[in-house]
């Protein structure tokens, strides 16, 4: 009798249904991609904190996964906030708002600070306010995360020089600080934006 078939491809099936015993999963399972965007960020920041929390730092290497899981939860939801914002711009009828295409800058996020003041003013900010945090501090986190858009990500540039200083100190316990509250108010914003859209939709 033969054995089972070894697997020819990494992503495949398993036979199992139950996923705690390592069954299936299922992406884009709503059709919906652009709604998927923000609901994925929310799984790197559950992720990131979840490591955070086991505060099992085998070595000072683990720091690069868990700050790398902040920062693509970052992007991931203000890309999500941009495409959302120019959704309520097509329903509306008007280019109050219009970010034009949200990956022009590929992992670059300073670019779209003018764009997110005016939606953070559509879903009720006030001039001085961002989420989780003050306008002000928050374009400096933006803009101190795209000083570090590689560090985390590689090792080394393109031109074979390191992506971080040499003896480049930090506490990850501190960026978590600094980043959950603002994770926290990207998704609420996010789903604030979402909502008044499919309210504009319903009428």
């Amino acid at each position: 009798m033969a054995g089972p078939m070894r697997a020819e491809h990494v992503f495949v099936r398993a036979d199992r249904r139950d996923r705690a015993s390592g069954g299936n999963v299922v992406l884009n399972f709503m059709g919906a991609a652009k709604t998927e965007m923000a609901l994925v960020a929310k799984e790197y920041f559950e992720a990131a904190k979840f490591l955070m929390s086991s505060k099992v730092f085998r070595n000072d290497l683990a720091a690069y996964p868990i700050v790398f899981l902040y920062r693509h939860a970052v992007e991931l939801y203000i890309k999500a906030i941009l495409i959302e914002g120019n959704e309520l711009s097509r329903v509306e009828g008007y280019s109050r708002f219009d970010a034009g295409d949200p990956f022009k800058h590929i992992h670059r996020l300073s670019p779209w600070l003018g764009h997110l003041d005016r939606v953070f003013d559509l879903v009720g900010y006030k001039s001085d306010q961002a989420p989780g945090a003050t306008r002000g501090k928050f374009h400096k986190v933006v803009e101190e995360i795209d000083r570090h858009e590689e560090t985390f990500r590689f090792t080394l540039t393109k031109k074979m020089s390191p992506t971080s200083k040499e003896h480049f100190v930090f506490s990850p316990a501190e960026v978590a600080k600094a980043l959950n509250p603002i994770l926290d108010g990207l998704d609420n914003a996010w789903l604030a934006l979402r909502q008044r859209r499919i309210d504009e939709e319903s009428r």
